[in-house]
C-alpha cells in the first residue's frame, strides 16, 4: 500500500488544463482505475467562453454551472458570471460523495473558494484532509492561487502547464501511476 498523492495542476487561463484532465480521465477509466471529482469544461459560441458546465466524473452527468447570459440563468454572481447555486450544492455532494476515487479530481479551486470560503467547500474539506493511502487527489488550481493552495494543503508535487501540452500529460500520467 502507497501513501496518498496530491497534487496540484496550473497554470493560466485557456492553456488547456481541462482539456488534459479530460484525456488522463480517459486513460485512469480504460486502466479499470476509479475516477470521481469534478471537471469544469467551458462552453464557447463565435469563440468566445460563455458558459462553464460541471461534469461528475462518476457518472457523466453534466450540468450548465455558470453562464455570462443573464436570460440563461439565475443565481449569485461572481466576476462576470452568474453562477446557479442549485448546481453548485449538486457539485458538492458529488464531491463529497467522490472521496473513495482512486483518482480524485477537483477542476478548479480559485478565488471563490480560497479567498471567499464559497464555491466547492467539500474540495476545500477534503483537500485539507489529503489524499487517502492509495488515492491520488489532483487539484486544478488558478495560476494566481497557487502560493495560498500549496500553502494550504501541502501538496507532493505542483505541475505547471506548459506550452508542450503532451509533455504535461505524460508528466501527470507518470505521476498518477507510480506515486
Amino acid at each position: 500500500m502507497r501513501s496518498g498523492n496530491l497534487l496540484i495542476l496550473t497554470g493560466e487561463r485557456g492553456s488547456g488544463k481541462t482539456t488534459l484532465l479530460q484525456r488522463l480521465v480517459k486513460r485512469k477509466t480504460a486502466q479499470g482505475g476509479k475516477v470521481g471529482g469534478l471537471l469544469t469544461p467551458a462552453r464557447f459560441e463565435a469563440g468566445e467562453k460563455t458558459g462553464i458546465y460541471v461534469v461528475d466524473l462518476h457518472s457523466g452527468e453534466t450540468r450548465l454551472f455558470a453562464s455570462k447570459k443573464p436570460a440563461e440563468m439565475t443565481g449569485f454572481t461572481f466576476c462576470e458570471w452568474i453562477f446557479d447555486p442549485q448546481v453548485l450544492m449538486w457539485g458538492n455532494q458529488v464531491l463529497a460523495s467522490a472521496e473513495s476515487a482512486d483518482l480524485f479530481i477537483i477542476d478548479e479551486i480559485g478565488p471563490m473558494e480560497l479567498e471567499q470560503g464559497e464555491g466547492w467547500t467539500n474540495a476545500l474539506t477534503l483537500l485539507a484532509k489529503g489524499a487517502k493511502p492509495n488515492q491520488t487527489m489532483l487539484a486544478v488550481v488558478r495560476s494566481e492561487c497557487v502560493q495560498e493552495a500549496v500553502k494550504r494543503f501541502s501538496p507532493r508535487w505542483t505541475v505547471h502547464m506548459g506550452a508542450d501540452m503532451e509533455r504535461t500529460f505524460e508528466q501527470l500520467c507518470a505521476l498518477t501511476d507510480n506515486s
